[in-house]
This record gives structure tokens, sequence and C-alpha cells, in this order.
């Protein structure tokens, strides 16, 4: 099941502001192998950028 951008704006947020890869797997519900790929994806603290909040219209 791919992420969804919920998951990934939870990994950033959690990557920007220090959480361990294993507590941010564990709060996702996702295995922490994934959250890890993630982050590599993004390359890891440095170009983890998170989705923009949306507005509720």
């Amino acid at each position: 099941m791919p992420l969804s951008a919920e998951d990934r704006d939870s990994i950033c947020r959690g990557l920007e502001a220090g959480v361990s890869l294993r507590s941010i797997a564990v709060a996702i519900g996702r295995p922490v192998s994934t959250v890890s790929r993630e982050a590599a994806r993004n390359d890891g603290r440095l170009k983890c950028r998170a989705v923009p909040e949306q507005r509720a219209q």
C-alpha cells in the first residue's frame, strides 16, 4: 500500500522535529523500513518538504 500524502506529511514533520524513524513509523502505523525509504528518498532531514496545508473553503 503506497504512502498517502498525509503519511508523507507526518514523516516530513517528524524528521524536521528530530523524531526517530521508529517513533514516526509507530505514529503512522507503518513499518520502520517504509519510513526509512521515504526519508532516504527525500535526502533525509535536508530536503524533506511537508505538503502545504489546504485551507477549508
